[in-house]
């Protein structure tokens, strides 16, 4: 447990994940196992520190659109993480409060639990029923 945090705090991340998150999975074909990917993107760099000070699971990330200056775009901060024992745990807080993208975390977990291969991952044996134990409303 993130100490410090509660309800509101978690119910706060979930609305700004719902407006300006993703959730993207991928089938490298340099890993093993599918990931997750989660990300929120925005130009105001103090809001995705409040996000990051709630799941500091993630890695903050800034960036500049192609051509931002000439076409008056502000530069971006992201958020981001694809560990997936972190994006277990980002799961875990976000999901009860979830609105638009808990059918698309749904489809996700759906996907990994389907394809992943705990034989061909020597870090995350125990992740996949970990997310079936511990989150009875996703899935």
């Amino acid at each position: 447990m993130i100490l410090g945090f509660d309800d509101t705090d978690y119910a706060w991340a979930a609305g700004l994940f719902d407006g300006e998150g993703s959730v993207v999975i991928s089938n490298p074909k340099d890993r093993p196992n599918p990931r997750i990917h989660l990300t929120v993107s925005m130009t105001c760099k103090k809001t995705i520190d409040r996000f990051h000070s709630i799941f500091p699971q993630g890695n903050i990330f800034y960036k500049y659109p192609k051509d931002y200056q000439e076409k008056g775009y502000l530069p971006q901060w992201r958020w981001s993480v694809e560990s997936a024992p972190k994006v277990v745990e980002v799961i875990k807080k976000l999901a009860p409060y979830l609105v638009t993208k808990q059918d698309k975390i749904n489809d996700a977990l759906e996907h990994w639990h389907s394809t992943f291969d705990p034989e061909k991952s020597r870090n995350w044996k125990n992740v996949l029923a970990s997310v079936k134990e511990e989150m009875p409303y996703a899935i």
